[in-house]
């Protein structure tokens, strides 16, 4: 899952994601040699890529976009992703439902990274919200930044001439097999380490990360194990044995990679209180039932299509759909009090609205709101200082009750560019909620 990388724009002359020139390709097929048993299929990449979307956006609708039988995802967003906390929350939320899948699959993160990228932000490049979650879930982290950056500073234009395209941002040809080698470099080590160890006894249950609730369950109930060992503590005398790794085996999981699925930034006082008794089990635990449930009406996705609500005189009216390229699907409108209502289901309380940005395409401005608190309205604007023109999130509310509801969206007659042809030219990709 990823952006306009691993759809393989730049690269690619015939739109094709899984075009031979592109890193899923390559890295396809350098699966299907290693792994494959020969038959027909035996290995299956999908490229749930879409040009243009970030973590956000995944985060969200991701799970229109994969199988749930999947057993590796990768993750590409190094490039569409912001160097901001907001992104960090986005990210932690994609990977905790990445990991919720019943078949535990395993995660690489694989860092995409060019040139223009850091003449904007420096060292601040999106890796910094993506690190965080890849050192709280031990999920591995391959970048080309490492591999290219000191050699950028020295032959700047050697870089890009060598491995990106003129915009700066997509890797060419030779960009796109840097990104595989990488990515097929990391498993292969993988592979090797697991073939020289002995591997009697694996089941199907371990992963390189994962495990979610039902690992967690078969660790020590009531924590007697603790008492145990606090009694062995106090217990210690000068002439007895030390106290080895073997006593704290309690604290382990059945996988030791796994965690509590608990969101990456929130305070733990949110969900828990230690002062209070433990639980009878790990499973009654609030803080532990809190996996992120997405919903998303997504305007890419005719399985969970974004469909504007029709209720006579009360219902959405001045919007239409927009396609860019074929590729790209928007609900859009140019109609100040043009409003666009979409039902929705609640489970966590946080509704969001996934909407187009640009410097010149989107001057327009839109508000959006839960039901009928038209008071607690957000303000999105589409236009912003970058030279980037792609979706970006934002949320409208966090404190909706669970169940049914409905979020309206209607153009302001306000403009961050009165003058333009299209001042008020808005779009909306999906409206999301947890």
């Amino acid at each position: 899952m990823g952006g306009s990388v691993s759809a393989c724009h730049g690269a690619t002359t015939n739109g094709d994601p899984m075009d031979s020139v592109c890193y899923p390709k390559i890295l396809a097929d350098w699966l299907e040699e290693r792994l494959g048993d020969g038959t027909r299929d035996s290995i299956v990449i999908r490229n749930g890529a879409i040009g243009g979307m970030d973590s956000s956006y995944y985060a969200f609708c991701g799970m229109n976009h994969l199988p749930p039988d999947v057993d590796i995802v990768i993750l590409e967003f190094d490039v569409n992703d912001q160097p901001s906390k907001d992104f960090i929350i986005y990210f932690d939320q994609l990977v905790r439902v990445v990991l919720s899948l019943p078949s535990n699959p395993a995660i690489l993160i694989l860092g995409a990274w060019g040139p223009l990228i850091s003449y904007d932000l420096g060292s601040l490049t999106p890796l910094v919200p993506h690190l965080p979650s890849a050192h709280y879930y031990d999920i591995p982290y391959v970048s080309l930044k490492p591999l290219l950056f000191d050699t950028f500073l020295r032959f700047p234009n050697g870089v890009y001439q060598t491995f990106y395209t003129e915009d700066g941002f997509h890797p060419n040809v030779a960009g796109q097999r840097l990104l595989a080698d990488v990515a097929i470099g990391y498993l292969e080590s993988v592979l090797c380490e697991i073939e020289s160890e002995n591997t009697e006894g694996w089941t199907d249950q371990e992963t390189w990360v994962g495990g979610g609730l039902n690992t967690l369950e078969t660790t020590a109930t009531g924590f007697e194990s603790l008492v145990t060992f606090k009694q062995a503590v106090n217990s210690v005398k000068p002439d007895t044995p030390p106290i080895n790794l073997i006593s704290y085996a309690f604290l382990s999981l059945s996988s030791p990679t796994s965690v509590p699925p608990l969101p990456l930034p929130a305070p733990l006082s949110l969900y828990l209180d230690y002062m209070q008794p433990d639980p009878p089990s790990l499973l009654a635990s609030n803080h532990l039932n809190l996996g992120p449930v997405p919903f998303c009406a997504d305007a890419n996705d005719p399985q969970s299509p974004l469909t504007p609500k029709e209720n006579g005189g009360e219902g959405s009216m001045g919007w239409k759909t927009m396609v860019w390229k074929g590729e790209k699907h928007f609900w859009a409108s140019d109609t100040v009090g043009a409003r666009l209502i979409v039902d929705i289901v609640v489970n966590e309380g946080r509704v969001a609205v996934f909407y187009f940005r640009s410097e010149d395409l989107s001057p327009g401005v839109a508000d959006c709101w839960v039901d009928d608190n038209r008071k607690g309205a957000q303000r999105l604007e589409g236009h912003w200082n970058q030279k980037s023109n792609v979706p970006s999130v934002m949320y409208i509310d966090s404190e909706v009750t669970p169940g049914d509801h409905y979020v309206t969206c209607e153009i302001s007659s306000d403009s961050s560019n009165p003058a333009s042809a299209i001042a008020h030219h808005f779009r909306i990709v999906a409206i999301m909620a947890t």
